[in-house]
């Protein structure tokens, strides 16, 4: 591999191999992979994309399970200045095909449990020209053996002449209209964001990282390519479940991982359950992301991985790590995102666009080098969010006198659940397509489960009757799992002001007050009076 720059995503991987040959890269279900083996796979992946014709800017697309050739896959793409395109397993087979369509990919990885969706696929893409199929011989038609693939390649090093501000990877994101948008970074983007997270959370080369929530996250993908990065090891987990996650810890002497509120609140009930103790020992650095820690499981976390050093980061896949909250912070600031990350330059901006005076809300702006590209052919959608070279996705924060951020209101009443941005129109349009619905309001509340969740506000058409249960199952049957609302409650009538406008504050507080007692966040620019 010949580069232009040096902040290429697998530029150390062939260091590591020659430095650590023997040293294990990834750890999966009790197997490993050594560096020099890892490196040596990932050149025949390359090696084999090239033979397929391939190369820079081709989009290679992955839908599976975390496992080992999910990153294999980023590096081949990236060793010869191919594109990595996460899908999200949980979609339905429209999303599927318009993100494969939308992103133009060319070859497409398919984990064993999901290449039943291949003749569905293969019927109504043409762009797709390779569909490579993991695990044992596959028996269904047009599909190559991903492992017959790479052993009639070489492991040479590809040499292709790469620049680091080529795109890397292009991450989906649910879009505030209902269409996904695709999130590029490049590889200099994402090297930074490795380099100063190694920074900020302490990690070296002698750790061992926890891949807890799924690679196709942007969060999780950089996580474990900063490890590979680094030259430390990956324990991945095929999904999350808190058994094997703590077991995994034990067993590997994991030293770090990157979790989410809900995943903490999964392994707070399993320890409560008192059927086994884990030796969480070896734990010394937890990142929560995604969403704001609710105090009580905060302390549980403090609490259970004794010693360990827990940060916050405010995340979204355009920005990456934008602010975090160090461990000597965490029972200080409450319900706080931290400061800027090294290499961010953040401001907030009124509704007037001036800059916002402390603990005045404002539209949270961001500016650095490891912030996306843009939105893969949506100029327009890149335009809207963007001042110059600051960036926002609309969330809007305080800052106090210290210059900790606070999360106010997410906008346009974005969630964050289990590492995915969902925005309401989707639920709505669905839970208003439903014969017996007159009316519905969907909005964010906080969740003991998720950290962040949609509720359902819902009136009835004059004369039906309707159970939560049987909007629930109608929604069950179009949206996907991480899609749905938690809950649905019915009302007789949505509060309006006067000039017709829902009183979205009004009706969310109840749900605010139940999980903290407190009241929903307020600010000027929120959506809502």
């Amino acid at each position: 591999m010949v580069s232009d720059g040096i902040l290429r995503m697998g530029a150390t991987l062939r260091q590591h191999a020659l430095r650590y040959p023997q040293k294990m890269a990834v750890v999966f279900e009790d197997k490993g992979l050594t560096y020099q083996q890892f490196n040596g796979r990932v050149n025949r992946l390359a090696q084999s994309l090239l033979s397929l014709g391939l190369g820079q800017g081709d989009k290679v697309a992955t839908l599976t399970f975390n496992c080992p050739e999910v990153l294999e896959v980023y590096l081949a793409s990236a060793k010869i200045g191919a594109v990595a395109v996460p899908l999200n397993g949980e979609l339905k087979d429209e999303e599927i095909r318009y993100i494969l369509d939308h992103s133009d990919s060319r070859v497409l990885v398919l984990g064993k449990e999901f290449q039943e969706k291949a003749p569905f696929l293969m019927s109504r893409l043409g762009k797709v020209k390779a569909y490579l199929a993991l695990g044992e011989e596959p028996e269904g038609e047009g599909l190559l053996s991903y492992e017959r693939f790479l052993a009639e390649a070489t492991e040479r090093e590809p040499e292709v002449v790469l620049s680091e501000t080529l795109p890397g990877m292009i991450f989906y994101t649910s879009g505030s209209m209902g269409f996904p948008k695709g999130v590029v970074r490049s590889h200099r983007a994402n090297v930074l964001a490795y380099l100063y997270g190694a920074v900020e959370f302490g990690l070296t080369e002698r750790d061992i990282g926890l891949c807890a929530c799924p690679l196709h996250r942007a969060g999780s993908a950089l996580i474990s390519l900063m490890s590979l990065y680094l030259g430390g090891t990956v324990c991945l987990l095929k999904g999350f479940s808190p058994a094997r996650a703590l077991q995994a810890i034990q067993q590997e002497k994991v030293t770090f991982s990157l979790m989410t509120p809900q995943m903490f609140d999964a392994l707070r009930m399993l320890s409560e359950t008192g059927v086994k103790e884990y030796d969480v020992s070896s734990l010394r650095s937890l990142i929560s992301s995604m969403a704001p820690l609710l105090t009580r499981a905060k302390e549980w976390v403090l609490g259970y991985f004794k010693g360990v050093q827990l940060y916050e980061a405010y995340e979204a896949t355009e920005l990456g790590f934008c602010t975090i909250l160090k461990p000597a912070d965490q029972r200080r600031k409450v319900r706080c995102v931290g400061q800027p990350t090294l290499g961010y330059e953040v401001m907030l901006l009124d509704e007037k666009g001036r800059e916002a005076s402390a603990s005045e809300a404002g539209e949270l702006f961001a500016r650095g080098p490891c912030l996306f590209s843009e939105y893969y052919n949506d100029p327009k959608a890149t335009a809207a969010n963007s001042r110059g070279e600051w960036f926002s996705v609309g969330d809007i924060m305080c800052r106090d006198a210290e210059g900790y951020y606070y999360i106010v209101e997410r906008r346009p009443d974005r969630v964050c659940v289990d590492e995915s941005e969902l925005y309401p129109s989707e639920i709505h349009r669905v839970i208003m397509s439903h014969p017996k619905v007159k009316e519905a309001a969907i909005f964010p509340v906080p969740s003991g489960r998720w950290g962040e969740a949609f509720q359902a506000l819902v009136v009835l058409k004059e004369g039906e009757t309707a159970t939560e249960g049987e909007l629930m199952a109608y929604c069950q049957d179009k949206l996907s799992t991480f899609q749905r609302p938690q809950a649905i409650d019915f009302i007789g009538e949505l509060p309006r002001h006067h000039t017709g406008k829902m009183l979205k504050r009004t009706f969310r507080e109840k749900y605010w007050q139940e999980q903290e007692g407190m009241n929903p966040p307020t600010s000027s620019l929120s959506p809502g009076p």
